[in-house]
């Protein structure tokens, strides 16, 4: 059976859709969003990406039959006026409604990890780690544009704009990687050079050039396709329904970012 999607819900307005958090960014944190590892450096996405709109979106309609979308939680989480921080107001006292929310999602080919992974900056990191820690891959965004607010009254007026939140980042899917070095004749040859070397008296500290033999790190999703909610250590995950096929899905909201200073 298919594990269900857990998406990590973001607390502000603050992430445009361009900015770090995109599809194919990697994270060391699945907390810390905005810490990408590869900022300017994402892969080009060449396979099929899953794209569905929910159009018109409204709070009310989210709300009935206590059927919370994703979309509400984030709403929610930002504590607006108008929710208690659980979206589950049985009378909520202003109504929001987004023109679009979009959801986004592909499936990360093998070539396509290991292209990621080799990057300077990710493989820095692993390298530092000694490849005992992980990286996060965003594989998953779902987008609000255009969100307005007005009071749920019984005589209707016009919704009005909130500022700075044409288009947003509502929350983000992830997957684990995990990586180590290939252990091929090319290092091994380079090993035996670098002696050789030493032992003619070339005794400065440049690298010697090895045309292709170079080692390349390999990378696999760890644990199976999505991060689940209970893998994130001191995390509280609630039940929504994604907008996405109103199938039933998990949300970890997102704690506001602590390196801001």
């Amino acid at each position: 059976m298919a594990a269900s999607k857990t998406y990590f819900v973001l607390t502000n307005f603050d992430l445009p859709p361009d900015g770090p958090i995109r599809l194919g960014s990697i994270i060391a944190d699945p907390l810390e969003p905005e810490e990408i590892l590869n900022p300017g450096d994402v892969v080009a996405i060449s396979s099929h990406v899953h794209t569905s709109h929910k159009r018109d979106w409204d709070i009310t309609e989210s709300l009935q039959n206590g059927q919370v979308s994703v979309t509400a939680r984030f709403l929610s989480s930002l504590k607006l006026d108008g929710t208690n921080g659980t979206g589950l107001d049985s009378e909520v006292t202003s109504r929001f409604s987004i023109q679009d929310v979009e959801t986004l999602d592909f499936a990360p080919t093998q070539d396509y990890i290991h292209e990621a992974v080799n990057k300077e900056s990710v493989r820095g990191y692993l390298e530092g780690s000694q490849y005992e820690l992980p990286v996060f891959m965003i594989t998953g965004l779902k987008i609000g544009r255009g969100l307005a607010q007005r009071p749920n009254q019984q005589t209707p007026q016009e919704h009005a704009p909130l500022g700075g939140t044409s288009d947003f980042v509502i929350g983000y899917r992830l997957v684990r990687i995990t990586a180590g070095e290939i252990q091929d004749q090319g290092r091994e040859k380079q090993e035996e050079s670098k002696v050789m070397g030493k032992m003619l008296g070339d005794d400065d500290e440049r690298d010697t050039d090895f045309g292709s033999l170079r080692i390349t790190l390999t990378a696999h999703i760890d644990g199976g396709w999505e991060v689940a909610a209970h893998e994130i250590v001191g995390s509280k995950s609630v039940t929504a329904f994604d907008e996405d096929g109103n199938t039933e899905c998990k949300c970890v909201v997102v704690p506001p970012s602590q390196s801001i200073e």
